[in-house]
Order: structure tokens, then sequence, then C-alpha cells
């Protein structure tokens, strides 16, 4: 990663972390953990999606990717719960410190994870329910009196093999998740790569109410927007761990540029700081008016 400042008052002027208020008064909001991480309410149902909140984004304590920007909130701090869902097992999705300390917080919790990847999950989570599924697949629960379905979607990317399954992982199916409402939709892609077909089917199922976030270029990132014709897009995966080649600000940075040349609305399509929480845009203009 280029650029991170070596300075801490600059990274916080750059990359401020912000104290979450979670907006569970709303029926659609958003808080960004880091990286791939977000905690979702929908319609008074609460999830989490790739959960990490580890210092580094490895298996091991001083190798691999380190953390430059500091969770938002503890897991002793997350509202209730309801729900998780796993994109796949890369060590940056699939962290299983988090994972072990969310079980523990949250008894009742159940995990949505892709097929093979149940096998290495049970052991973490001990009495945690998880359903393993493939794409297509569905499942609906019911958490305060709200009956909400979850949809597992395609992704394109991959999943670890070999070298012990990189410490003890099998090898599993990788996967997006669509979740729906009575009123409201969430749409979260996890790794992927572009494939149009794949996102022009979401878009017939998983319509505008949604935010969808992108490990593709920016380019493919404002095409998957209209292809799953998202009301709202906010991308992630960024600003957290040390990864990658380009500068540490450039996604949020060149964003509106992209959006422009593929005739977005720049409202439509951002990026929020760690720890910010967005609300659906009604019940915003609600609280503008209280």
């Amino acid at each position: 990663m280029k650029g991170i400042p070596s300075d801490p008052a600059k990274l916080d002027e750059t990359l401020p972390v912000l104290k979450p208020d979670f907006g569970l008064e709303s029926s659609l909001s958003m808080t960004w953990i880091g990286h791939a991480t977000c905690f979702v309410n929908i319609e008074s149902v609460h999830f989490v999606t790739d959960p990490i909140w580890s210092p580094r984004a490895s298996p091991f304590k001083s190798v691999g990717p380190k953390r430059y920007r500091p969770p938002p909130c503890t897991i002793e701090e997350l509202p209730v719960v309801h729900f998780a869902v796993i994109s796949h097992n890369h060590r940056d999705h699939f962290d299983i410190p988090s994972i072990r300390n969310l079980a523990q917080r949250f008894p009742m919790l159940i995990w949505f994870v892709p097929k093979g990847l149940k096998c290495d999950i049970e052991p973490i989570v001990g009495i945690n329910t998880v359903y393993e599924m493939t794409w297509g697949e569905s499942k609906t629960v019911e958490f305060n009196n709200t009956k909400t379905t979850i949809w597992c979607v395609p992704a394109q990317h991959w999943s670890r093999g070999g070298f012990l399954s990189y410490i003890f992982g099998g090898r599993s199916l990788w996967c997006g998740w669509a979740v729906v409402g009575p009123n409201r939709r969430f749409y979260y892609t996890g790794d992927t790569g572009f494939c149009e077909d794949e996102f022009k089917k979401i878009g017939c199922y998983a319509p505008r109410d949604m935010m969808s976030s992108q490990h593709v270029d920016l380019t493919e990132a404002t095409e998957i927007h209209k292809l799953v014709k998202a009301k709202k897009s906010i991308g992630i995966h960024w600003g957290t761990y040390d990864l990658g080649s380009h500068f540490y600000l450039e996604p949020r940075e060149k964003l509106p540029e992209f959006c422009k040349n593929a005739g977005i609305d720049r409202e439509r399509f951002t990026t929020i700081n760690l720890g910010e929480t967005w609300i659906v845009e009604d019940d915003a203009k609600k609280e503008a008016k209280m």
C-alpha cells in the first residue's frame, strides 16, 4: 500500500475513525467497521459481514497484512447481532479470533457460510447455529417477529487450497449474500471479479433499496452498480489493512470521477468513514425534518 502516513495525526485527518451510532431507528442502515466488515440493520434485524477485528489479516500474530486503522468499536460494544455472513475462507474475511469472540458474545448467533466451510467454522462457534449454502439457495429466518430471507448468490473469486489449506482450512465455495426483509433489501458482494451475466441476474430479484460492496476496479464497480439496479452503493474493502499496491486513499478520491464517467449520480455511489453509519435516504430525510 502506497502513501500510508507514519504520523498518527495525519492518519486521523485523512482517514478518521468515528464512534458508531449504528442507526437502529432506521429501516435500513449500514455501519462500516473496516475492510469488508459491516454492521447492518435491516428492519430491526441485525447482521455483520465477514467480521474481522484482528491486528493482522493473517493466521499469524507477527506476519501478514497489518491493520493501520483501528476498529471503531469492540465486539462487546456492538448492538445485538442476530446473524453473520461469511463470503469465503481467505483470512481477511474468515478471521478465527473475531468469529470466536462474536460467537461467545452472542450465543444465539446464526452463521451463514458457503458450501464446504461449515466443517471449518463449527469448531470455532460452539453452540451457534451454522447454515451452509450453495449459489441460488435461500433460508428464511425470523428475528423480532420479522421474517428475513438470506440468499447465497454467485461471486467470481476463489478459496484457499494447498499449504495445509493455509493453516488447516479446507477448500470451499465463495459467494455473495442478498438479504431480503419485508420492505428493504441489502446486497453484499463479498470478494468478486466482474461477471456481467451473474450481476444481471441479481439485479432481477434484488432491486432498488440495497447497497453493494466491491472487490473489483472502479470501472467494474460502477458497472455492477448499474447491472444490479442499486439505489445506493457504498465502497468498502479499503482503508484498513496494508493490502495492495495502490495509494491508500485512491478508492475514495477517484470514485467520483468514475461515477461521472459512468453517468451515476455521485450521491448514489459513495464511500463513508470508518465507524460512520449510512441511513437509507427516505429515513434520513425524515430525521432532517425533525
